[in-house]
Formats: C-alpha cells, structure tokens, sequence
C-alpha cells in the first residue's frame, strides 16, 4: 500500500481502464483525504486533527483540509484504508460517535470515487474537547469542604444571632 503522497490511484482495474477508450481515471490519496475529512466533520462532536477548513478556503491553499487523515491504496486492488485522528467534545459516546463516523467516511468515500472499496476506517481519538462556554460548577454547601464555604458561614451567622 502507498502513502498519503503516493500517487493516484485508478478506481477501476488496469484491464477495464485500457478498455475504455477515453483514458485511464485516477484519483489521489489526497482526494480521497479531503472526502473523509469532509465526511468527519459532518459528525456533531468530532474535530478532525488538525484541520482548518474554512481558513484553507479562504487562502485558497489545498493543505489543512486534510490533515489529520492518512489514505493507503493498494495499487493492484483498489482497496483503501483511511486514518483518522480526531478530537471529541467531552460528553459525546466514542464508542458510538467513532462507529458513526467509520460508516459515514466509507460510504461518503465509495459513493464519491466510484468503485474504490474502503477496507477500513482506523479512528484514533487524541484528546477530549472541553467547552470555553461552561463555567466550572460550584460545589453545592452540602460538598463543600468542612470548615468553610458558605454552609459554615451560615452556621456562624445563626449562633451569632441568637
């Protein structure tokens, strides 16, 4: 199998590419890249390792799209297997949101390509995603460590008042 920066790969065999008589079709791992990262971030919860889609497209650029996605092909059968890295939101099932996301990244990579099988979608989480938005709980007086917080100020307060 090749790496990510291998060359292209026809979709079909040798013998049914030279039949055809308008040339051979082949597509590069990068291509196939840039499907499962698009296929990825369709998932709520999952950020793909590293990649940046909104400001490679600004720029114009073709890396960072991506990133975080590692596509071997086999040059004689056409099978591919894919990488992934990915970040979870904290709260999210990996278990169930990984399985989601291995289903989405083959059919979305076979339907586009043609008739490329995807052999496996290999998802390796790297880290958990906590949310800027929520603020840390307090804990409740009835958690709070003895001797302080405000369950012992009430305590002090009542036996002053009596």
């Amino acid at each position: 199998m090749s790496s990510k920066k291998g060359p292209a790969h026809s979709p079909i065999s040798p013998q049914e590419s030279d039949s055809l008589s308008l040339g051979r079709i082949e597509i590069s791992n990068d291509a196939i890249a840039t499907i499962a990262a698009r296929a990825a971030a369709k998932i709520k919860g999952i950020h793909v390792v590293g990649s940046s889609f909104r400001l490679t497209e600004i720029l114009g650029g073709k890396e960072g799209s991506h990133k975080g996605v590692n596509v071997k092909t086999d040059g004689e059968t056409g099978h591919v297997e894919i990488d992934v890295a990915v970040n979870v939101d904290y709260g999210v099932n990996i278990y169930e949101t990984a399985r989601q996301m291995q289903h989405i990244i083959k059919d979305e990579v076979e339907a586009l390509t043609g008739t490329m099988p995807v052999e496996k979608v290999n998802v390796r989480v790297q880290q958990m995603v906590l949310r800027e938005e929520e603020p840390p709980q307090p804990l409740s007086p009835d958690r709070a460590a003895p001797g302080g917080g405000e369950a012992a100020a009430m305590g002090e307060r009542e036996s002053s008042e009596e």
